[in-house]
């Protein structure tokens, strides 16, 4: 280990999950989402779920459009990194039984914002790592 980039232990680093709220209308049915999520950074094991979950939801479907393999790879993603969520959000299977595609992307870039303060305060001469994917 170099001075250079000292590893962390792991009591020093900020927490491993957070509780967030959300609160938004629906782009398509004008229905108002709202609830506390607990949300848990992915291990390694949890990284590769998601990668499977994301495979599975995908199937044989090599032909994608974009915003379909966002909307299931943040579905895949939700599902096992939120521990705690409202039942809407349970019901509607992790939010893929919505009409409302602006629900699961905030409540997905809720997560994405933690990882970004996250990261800042653990690697602070870094930029934010986690995007959209």
């Amino acid at each position: 280990m170099s001075a250079e980039n000292p590893v962390k232990s792991t009591t020093s680093l900020p927490p491993m999950q957070t509780v967030f709220e959300i609160d938004v209308k629906g782009e398509e049915t004008g229905q108002t989402f709202k609830g506390e999520f607990t949300y848990k950074r992915p291990t390694l094991r949890d990284k590769a779920a998601i990668a499977i979950n994301f495979a599975k939801l995908k199937k044989d479907a090599t032909d994608l459009n974009e915003d379909v393999a966002l909307l299931l790879y943040m579905s895949a993603y939700l599902k096992t990194t939120i521990i705690e969520a409202p039942a809407w959000f349970l019901d509607s299977n992790g939010g893929l039984d919505l009409y409302d595609a602006n629900v699961v992307t905030e409540t997905y870039m809720a997560t994405v914002k933690y990882e970004n303060d996250w990261h800042k305060i653990v690697f602070p001469e870094a930029e934010d790592v986690k995007k959209p994917e």
